[in-house]
């Protein structure tokens, strides 16, 4: 008795791999979206602040193989840029901090100086924490849903 069907098996074994990272790539990008507005949506806007929030820098950035994203502030220049998100997120314990600054203006080295600033006492958010937490189901969810379709194309 022969195997039928053995070209067509190892054809489908063969192309499952590159279906299954399609699928997990599409689906994880749409993950770490749906996370980004979490973020956005628990991130307080000041009113009074005419400038950038810190829920405008968020974004979502792709590793290389498709297969993780960074979501949130994901470089060193969006966590400069956006600094205060770090004492909204983790919060502020309050009182005087005393730093140094350069006195003047231009690219010439100027004499550092001693200054002080009141900081008041703010309570952690969490933001991104709690985003992930309340999201940890779905997304688990997604992923196992877009490796079945994977698994049913093959």
């Amino acid at each position: 008795m022969g195997v039928t069907g053995d070209k067509a098996l190892l054809a489908a074994l063969t192309a499952l791999p590159g279906t299954v990272r399609a699928e997990l790539t599409r689906e994880i990008e749409a993950a770490g979206e749906a996370l980004r507005e979490e973020m956005t949506r628990l991130t307080p806007r000041d009113a009074a602040n005419p400038g950038p929030h810190a829920a405008d820098g968020f974004r979502v950035v792709t590793d290389d193989d498709g297969l993780g994203v960074r979501v949130g502030l994901p470089t060193p220049e969006d966590v400069t840029e956006y600094f205060w998100f770090r004492f909204i997120d983790l919060g502020t314990q309050g009182g005087a901090v005393r730093y140094r600054r350069s006195v003047g203006a231009g690219h010439v080295r100027r004499p550092r100086r001693w200054h002080i600033m009141n900081v008041p006492s703010r309570p952690a958010l969490h933001i991104r924490a709690r985003a992930l937490d309340g999201m940890a189901a779905e997304i688990r969810a997604r992923i196992g849903a877009a490796v079945a379709r994977a698994l049913e194309q093959a």
